[in-house]
């Protein structure tokens, strides 16, 4: 996850630094300062390692050869573009303000449709996985909350940057807006990232602030881990506390983050059955509702597939690539899906690493928005999801257009003040 501060050890290395914080919530504080590793067996424990030991290093083997080849053409020319012309700076952030205000009044009409809110629901987490009696009243508006929360994912830090520099009250109220959307739908990580994202753009200007950034994504990250502890404790929900142990701070972080658990739990089983997908779930995302092949669905049914999910309060488990490579192809999938993904993550860093990112702060947003999009999509192959289609194409939407960025009349930029 942090590979890529290997090709591009840089203040703009925003994703870097927000994986960063990930990396010290999800794996140093459970794996360092608690005893998940007592809960498993030595088989279990040495299984893990050496699958994300061999696949780490494909990943950055691939980092490496992707940064001194091309794979996508064009797409350097594609963002140079954004700092070299005004008009097209322009162009975006107008989008970004109508799809950031249609996404909003899209969220809240979704609500109204729903008849519930996920934070103030009698069962919350079964609200939020839209689970039990809350999938019926979901489903009548998937479609229209899916495609708005998705949206206002990529406007998110677009809007806060907008309002940064021009200081204007619309792209602001706007931006708070989304933020408390999605806060109630208790996405934790969704609702703050783009604040971060923002946040991470002004930092990266000078030094200081970008180690400031460091700081705060490791200590932000953790606080978001017990988000949901707080909030049933300020709410008084009991279901909202009742995942957490309370034995120690790390325990707490560890709860609410229970990716090395949740992966060690899914080896300890699946060991025994080695039911390989064969490339299955790669595509079985893009494919709506419970399809067995999803991802999402399959990391929790593949000891019984064609289970009913309905009643299960979770929306799937978060793999490392290396172990999404060896469930889908045993070893050779460790070793080849680690390293088409840092291949293809390497030659997209190579194209970011060469914008001149101090020249415009707009830009720069909208280039970093492109990457966390569809370049993580592209880099994340072996988990499409229909789930990301909204908000790849919404970034491209905002950053260019509909017409062919090719007939465009490039201007040379006035200053930032002036024209964003």
């Amino acid at each position: 996850m942090l590979g890529t501060y290997i090709i591009w050890p840089s203040r703009w290395n925003i994703p870097a630094h927000l994986a960063l914080g990930f990396c010290v919530t999800a794996y140093i504080v459970p794996g360092l300062m608690t005893n998940v590793w007592d809960l498993f067996d030595e088989r279990t424990n040495d299984l893990y390692f050496y699958i994300n030991l061999v696949g780490a290093t494909m990943v950055v083997a691939g980092l490496v050869v992707g940064s001194r080849i091309i794979i996508f053409k064009g797409l350097d020319r594609s963002w140079r573009r954004l700092y070299s012309s005004a008009s097209i700076r322009m162009a975006s952030i107008r989008r970004a303000e109508t799809v950031g205000l249609m996404a909003v009044i899209g969220m809240m009409a979704a609500y109204l449709i729903m008849g519930f809110i996920p934070m103030f629901a009698e069962d919350p987490f079964a609200a939020k996985q839209f689970k039990n009696q809350y999938f019926e009243p979901y489903y009548r508006a998937a479609y229209l909350f899916r495609g708005s929360f998705s949206s206002l994912l990529v406007a998110i830090p677009l809007l806060f940057t907008i309002w940064w520099i021009a200081r204007r009250p619309k792209p602001l109220l706007i931006a708070i807006s989304a933020v408390v959307l999605i806060t109630i739908s208790l996405a934790r990580q969704s609702s703050a990232m783009g604040v971060i994202t923002f946040i991470g753009l002004v930092a990266a200007r000078t030094r200081l602030g970008s180690r400031w950034y460091l700081i705060l994504t490791a200590i932000i990250f953790p606080l978001g881990s017990a988000g949901y502890l707080l909030l049933g404790l300020i709410l008084g929900v009991e279901s909202l506390t009742s995942i957490y142990s309370l034995d120690s701070i790390a325990d707490i972080i560890a709860s609410g983050a229970p990716d090395i658990y949740d992966m060690l739990t899914f080896l300890n089983g699946f060991q025994d059955l080695n039911n390989f997908t064969y490339g299955r779930t790669f595509f079985g995302g893009l494919i709506p509702g419970n399809y067995m092949w999803n991802p999402s669905v399959w990391s929790i049914t593949y000891d019984n597939l064609g289970s009913d999910i309905s009643e299960m309060i979770t929306g799937g488990l978060r793999f490392t690539t290396a172990l999404w490579g060896y469930c889908n192809f045993g070893w050779i999938g460790v070793v080849i899906v680690s390293f088409l993904s840092g291949l293809i993550n390497g030659s997209l860093v190579r194209s970011l690493k060469s914008m001149p990112m101090d020249q415009s702060l707009m830009a720069s947003a909208l280039v970093i928005t492109i990457y966390m999009t569809l370049g993580k999509q592209l880099t994340e192959f072996y988990f499409f999801s229909i789930h990301n289609i909204p908000a790849m194409l919404c970034s491209l939407y905002i950053a260019f257009g509909l017409t062919n960025a090719r007939h465009r009349r490039l201007i040379a930029p006035p200053t930032e003040q002036t024209t964003l």
